[in-house]
Formats: structure tokens, sequence, C-alpha cells
């Protein structure tokens, strides 16, 4: 036995004080690494079950002499150290881990006006913010300083929304203004001994321009071309070998230059962009301020059989040739499925391949059912299902994410071989953002790799030096690169003699796969994913594209997809 009785006994060894440290840095580090969902709620839960492991790590070891009263004095005293600890470890988070996220944090009011820093407000109503401008120079984002010293934001182009906005004095910040603000302020990214010089001297300070890898002329292509369905949707491309973005469309949208409010203006002006704020967010506005690409969930339809297809080839399930039977109509365990797309009437045998040239829903739930629904459950995880899509990016901006897409609301809803079959050729409960469906077909060209997406490649300072610049990741590696390479040629065929015909561009190759995602009630959404590269030559672009309540992929969304990759290419080639 120790000097001490009871909890300073055995436990007060040198050996279990180290693990109850080890115990608590874990729980706390697993704390402050939370990105999703509520992370204070987790942090706070963290942070409580942290407390016993502390209270073993410093427990005091007592004479058995001591008088009661003393001893009493001291484990109280031990607790109350105890609590200043967490304490100040909380305040460390807040101060530290957070410090930028909480700066910049604004929060709307029950009247419709939001909650900012008053602080950083005064600051940036004068601070000349840097520009954000398209990978070739075009600019997004601009500033500039009036004689009497107020900054001003400006949005040149039609398409700025896809940086966000900034509106310090009501609506805070959002998108790129807000990820990578410590950059457009200047406080990452420059010179450190600048930055405190400038401090010191009370000089004004630039803030560093942020380089998009987004292609003006290729989103106002995408913008106009949503724009003539009059329909919401959406279109993400990215080059499939850096998953570096290079459109993300989205309609309906908003124009940010109605939320940049100068501080000068008048009370009309101001009710004016109130009254346009209030329209945004107005029920039936058709959620203009959702970045659709890569937060809106949608059923996927048929393009999700690229992933069916994956999983099974990957999983040694099936062979592009084996066959099997579609007589046009099909009962599972009571649920009947009704081939609506065989092109031979008299034709009762397909093949894998054949199945996914002409979008055989029959045909690829019983791929689905052989897959099984473990392996099914595995594959969704090794492509990303249920996890936040993290972005790539400069070292100092906020984390951005996509939201996490779904392949069923419920853990065991897969058990079911209806819903099984149903998943399988893309109904079911899916749920996902046109960004995975970008990145799922660019691992069928990119070795089976999935590349972690990015939208801002560089950093430059107000005089165009270099800064910091964004490196390719891979996210996931879900499949072989021989499997990448069987889906790439079915995707290939489907444009070639399949379901996309239209998408052919003389010159060009291109793979894709047509989607329409019934929803049970109206018009289905269309979808097309495809990817696009020169002979003899790597692809160089992959897509996305969805037209809610379009009807047939082979129309709306194809016929968008196609003018995006003719925009690419009138330049690329």
């Amino acid at each position: 036995m120790t000097p001490d009785d009871g909890l300073g006994g055995g436990i007060g060894s040198g050996l279990a004080r180290f693990g109850a440290f080890l115990a608590a840095a874990a729980i706390l580090g697993i704390g402050i690494l939370q990105r999703e969902g509520n992370t204070d709620a987790r942090w706070l839960l963290a942070l409580a079950a942290s407390a016993p492991f502390f209270v073993l790590l410093l427990w005091p070891r007592l004479p058995p002499n001591l008088p009661t009263f003393n001893r009493t004095v001291v484990r109280i005293g031990t607790l109350l150290v105890v609590a200043f600890l967490l304490t100040s470890i909380h305040l460390v988070r807040l101060q530290v881990v957070r410090a930028d996220e909480l700066a910049t944090e604004s929060r709307p009011t029950a009247n419709g006006d939001t909650i900012v820093n008053q602080r950083i407000l005064l600051e940036q109503l004068r601070q000349q913010r840097g520009r954000i401008v398209d990978r070739n120079g075009q600019i997004l984002a601009d500033t500039t300083i009036t004689p009497d010293g107020f900054a001003l934001r400006s949005y040149p182009s039609t398409s700025s929304y896809v940086v966000g906005y900034y509106s310090p004095q009501y609506y805070g910040l959002a998108g790129i203004e807000r990820a990578y603000d410590r950059y457009l302020r200047g406080s990452s990214g420059g010179n450190p001994f600048e930055t405190l010089a400038g401090d010191l001297l009370h000089e004004p300070l630039v803030g560093n321009d942020v380089v998009l890898t987004v292609d003006l002329r290729l989103q106002q292509v995408a913008d106009r071309a949503l724009d003539a369905t009059g329909r919401r949707g959406a279109v993400v491309a990215l080059d499939p070998r850096s998953g570096a973005i290079l459109v993300n469309a989205a309609a309906p949208r908003f124009d940010p230059q109605q939320l940049a409010i100068d501080p000068r203006e008048s009370e009309r002006d101001v009710a004016r962009a109130k009254a346009y704020w209030s329209a945004l967010n107005a029920e039936g506005s058709g959620d203009p301020l959702l970045p659709r690409g890569t937060q809106g969930l949608f059923v996927p339809g048929s393009t999700f059989k690229t992933f069916t297809v994956a999983a099974a080839l990957d999983g040694g399930i099936v062979s592009p040739t084996k066959i099997y039977p579609d007589p046009g109509e099909i009962v599972i365990d009571g649920h009947q499925i009704i081939e609506l797309n065989r092109p031979e009437p008299v034709k009762n045998e397909y093949s894998v391949t054949e199945g996914y040239l002409y979008s055989l829903n029959i045909v690829f739930a019983q791929i689905a059912l052989d897959t099984g629904t473990v392996r099914t459950n595995e594959y969704a995880k090794k492509f990303g299902f249920g996890e936040e899509i993290p972005f790539n990016g400069l070292s100092n901006a906020l984390g951005q994410r996509g939201a996490a897409s779904s392949i069923s609301s419920d853990p065991n809803y897969l058990s079911s071989k209806p819903a099984l079959a149903d998943t399988g050729f893309g109904q079911g409960e899916l749920l996902t953002t046109p960004l995975h469906m970008a990145l799922i077909t660019a691992a069928m060209v990119n070795g089976g790799k999935m590349p972690e997406p990015y939208i801002v490649g560089a950093a430059r300072s107000p005089g165009g030096e270099l800064l910091e610049q964004t490196r390719a990741k891979t996210w996931l590696t879900p499949i072989s690169a021989n499997t990448a390479d069987q889906v790439r040629t079915l995707m290939l065929a489907s444009v070639e003699r399949g379901g996309s015909t239209r998408a052919k561009i003389d010159g060009l190759v291109i793979g894709g796969k047509t989607g329409t995602a019934e929803l049970g009630d109206g018009d289905s959404h269309s979808w097309f994913i495809c990817f696009a590269g020169k002979p003899n030559g790597p692809p160089e672009i992959a897509m996305a594209v969805i037209v809610e309540r379009g009807g047939s992929g082979a129309g709306a969304a194809l016929g968008i997809a196609r003018q995006v990759i003719e925009a690419y290419y009138a330049v690329n080639r």
C-alpha cells in the first residue's frame, strides 16, 4: 500500500498517472479535432470525459497521519485545480484554435438583422481587402478605398457568387470570403516582420490576393446553360488528376454586390439590401444562398450505376461479360421492378456491359443483390459516403467541406432485398452531391484514386509574389486501377454506342453516364456525369450536372455538360 488510503493508493503510481495523462490527452485531442456536426457539444463532452483522468493524474498522496481537515482541504484544492485547468484548456481552444472562426462569426437575430464582432467590423470597414481572382487573373472580388478612408467591396462579375459574400456590417462573411479571410485581411501568408512593423507604426494592412482554380469563362457558360433550362440545378467540373475545381455553378444564385453595403450609404440603400436579404431567405426562393454543387443533396438516379458496377467488379462479383436475365419485369420479395430501357423487347438476357450502356434497372438490381448488403456498405464507405468531403487548401484557411452523401438513412435499410435492389440502380434512399459524383467520375479515370477537391490554388501578395500554393492530394482510393479502367471503358462505350451518344464531340474522347432520378411526384431530376480528354492523352475534365425536375438525363443535364466541354476545349485544344 502507498502512504495514502482510498483513491490515492495504487492509482497514485507513476504508471497509473502516465496512463491517466495519455487518456486525457487523447480525449481532448479527439474533441479539438472534431470538424463535423455540433463540434461545441462534442468538445464539452470530451472536456467533461477528461476530468476524471486529470483527477487521477493530480490526486495527491498524503501521509497517513495528516489531520482529516487538512486532508479534506488538500483534496478540495486538487479538484479546484482540475476545474481551473479544464477552464484554461477551454479558453485556449476558444482563443487559439477557434479564434479566427469566432472573430468572423455572424448570427442572425429575430428581426432579420445580424450580430457581428464590432471590433473586427471597425477594422473591416477601412481595410484594403485582397482581391479574389480566377485561374486566369479575372477579378471576382475587389476592394477600393474612398477618399475618406472607407473600404468598398465590389463584385464585377455575375458569376462572383462563387466566392460567397462579404457584408461585415449586416450579414457577415460566407464561402471563400470567410474561409480565406485571414489571407484576404493580410494576417496570414505575408511577411510576419512586415505585418509586425505595420502594427507598430499603425500603417494600414493590405490584404493578400486569393487565386481560385475556377475558370470564369467556363463558370459563365455553365451559368447561362443552367439559366436556359429555367430550373434549379448545379454544375461541378474539376481536373480529375488534381481535384482542382474548374466550375462550381448553381441556379438559382445571388448577387453578392447587393449585400456589400457602402458604409456611407443612406438608410434607403440599407433598406434595399435588407429587402434583398429577406427575399433570398424567403420561402419559395429556391435557396439561392445554398451552394448546390457542394452542399445540395439529391437522388442520383442511374449515374449511381457507376458506383454499383465499380463495387461489383472490384469485389470480383461480376465481369463485364457476365449475363443477367431481363425479361422486362422482376419481382423481389413482392417488390416489382419494371424495365423501361430494354433496346430489344424480344431479348431477355443482357451482359453487365449492355446493362450499363442501356441503363437497365433489372440488371443492376441483380448486380446489387449479388454484391450483397455487407459489401455494398463496405464500398459505400470506401467511396466516402457518410463522410463530409474535405477541401484541400492553404494551411491557415478555415476548413471547407462538402456535404456528406448517404447511401441510406437507416443502417439496416440495405438488409432488405427490395431496398438493396433499388439502391443498385440509383433510387432507394440515396442522396449525394454533384461534387461527390464528379469525384467518383474522377476516380474512374485516375487509376481508382479520388482526389481531394480544392477551389483555392494559391495566395499572392499585393505585389504578385507567390506566398502559398495548394498541392494536389488523394482523398480516397476505393478501387483498384484495373477496376477503374474497366469502368472507364464502360463510360466510353456509353457515349460511343449507348444512352449517352449525344455527348459525342469530334476530336475528343468522352465517357459518361446519364441519370433520370425518379422522385415519386412530378418530373425527374436530370443527371449527367462525364469526363473528356484529347486522343492519346489523359482526361482533363470530369463533371457532374444536375437539373432539378429536368426530366431525362440524356436531355437537359447532358446538354449543359456538352456546352462546358466545348468551351473548355475551345481554348485548350
